[in-house]
């Protein structure tokens, strides 16, 4: 018997499909994290700045909110996937930080590339990403202060800015 139909559309497809393995894999996906970084950077922070973001139907919305801009992107690679993904969960636990994780992550990345490039195996990068994480708390809990009625009443306001409806801004 023949080969299938669906056999037929998957090997036409493979056909003009570039794979690519190995280190220009690993760069592939970096780039990928970092031009999504690049989408959302500008955005952060209390003096972040709005991004138009215009729909196929020609709707506009107005945002600083980083996982609004994401979640608005057609995003085809995966590991920008895997990104956005990541950043809606941090939205989903804080409600906020969502640009601070593409951000970090992506910077991650390219530090990973760069160690990969001068011999060190990815799975000794993971290891040593893994390993430092009680340090990067302890350097936190050091740096961090306590929040009082004046520090936590600026915090929300920066979380809410960009999301939402203005006037729910303006009576904090």
């Amino acid at each position: 018997m023949g080969r299938s139909m669906v056999q037929q559309d998957q090997d036409k497809v493979l056909a003009d499909t570039e794979r690519v393995a190995g280190r220009q894999a690993l760069r592939n996906n970096v780039a990928a994290a970092v031009a999504l970084a690049d989408a959302v950077r500008s955005t952060l922070g209390p003096k972040g700045l709005d991004k138009l973001l215009v729909g196929a139907d020609g709707s506009s919305l107005v945002t600083n909110d980083g996982v609004t801009v994401l979640e608005t992107a057609k995003v085809e690679h995966p590991t920008a996937k895997m990104l956005i993904s990541t950043s809606r969960a941090q939205d989903d636990e804080v409600r906020d930080g969502t640009t601070t994780t593409v951000v970090l992550t992506a910077e991650l990345l390219v530090n990973a590339l760069e160690l990969v490039d001068r011999g060190v195996h990815p799975t000794m990068i993971a290891s040593g990403y893994r390993m430092c994480g009680p340090e990067i708390e302890q350097v936190l809990d050091e740096i961090s202060i306590s929040a009082n009625e004046s520090t936590s009443l600026s915090s929300v306001k920066t979380s809410l800015a960009g999301k939402g409806d203005r006037g729910m801004q303006t009576i904090l």
